[in-house]
């Protein structure tokens, strides 16, 4: 399995920043990736830096000085995590993300998936379906991208799907909506269960990983 903290972590990342306060705002980002040995410099003092050592530069300003296609400016959490694998994968465009949704009993498990890479995992109250609109959203304004898609989880539940269908992608018509037949991919769980500690999140991901179908709403 490939995750996005596997991809950092022979990689030399450069952090710019504009003041001190800009730091302190890092401070939950870099723990999630497992930054911790990884320089940090003012951007009035870039440069005393030879650039072409990073193989990534986060800044939190945007950098006139420099025209390079790993420098990648801080703004929104999910797009960070999206052009951090797509400068280690050394690509211009991502083919596929994926937000693979577990709706659990209690609990949904959702994961994301930016060319088969893990960037994010959380599990949910099953009621909060705004968390999922508003990751969902924040993804779809992601532009270096070919496609988006919703996979979910499926057990013969149709008016669960409708619903997802309805309130989560209604007016975002280009985000592809799939379903999975938990049952048919139930023996992958064996495979992941030792990688992931919440089961809600190892569905989520095999379900992510999965084919799917389209789903078309029941009559």
């Amino acid at each position: 399995m490939r995750d996005i903290k596997n991809l950092l972590r022979n990689s030399k990342v450069l952090i710019v920043i504009g003041d001190y306060k800009e730091y302190l705002k890092l401070d939950k980002l870099m723990a999630f990736l497992s930054l911790k040995d990884t320089e940090v410099v003012h951007i009035e003092d870039l440069a005393k830096f030879n650039l072409s050592f990073f193989d990534i530069i986060l800044s939190t300003r945007k950098i006139d000085c420099i025209e390079a296609d790993n420098v990648i400016v801080i703004k929104n959490t999910f797009h960070t995590l999206l052009d951090i694998v797509r400068v280690l994968t050394n690509k211009e465009r991502l083919s596929r993300i994926v937000l693979g949704l577990d709706p659990g009993a209690s609990k949904s498990g959702i994961v994301i998936l930016a060319d088969g890479v893990l960037i994010y995992s959380c599990s949910i109250n099953r009621e909060a379906i705004g968390k999922i609109r508003e990751i969902l959203s924040s993804l779809a304004t992601y532009k270096n991208v070919d496609k988006i898609t919703l996979r979910v989880g499926f057990q013969g539940l149709d008016v669960l799907a409708d619903f997802l269908k309805e309130s989560v992608i209604e007016g975002n018509d280009f985000i592809e909506f799939e379903v999975v037949n938990e049952a048919d991919v139930k023996w992958m769980k064996d495979i992941y269960k030792e990688v992931f500690n919440d089961p809600d999140i190892l569905s989520a991901f095999v379900i992510a990983s999965s084919k799917g179908k389209p789903y078309e709403k029941s009559t």
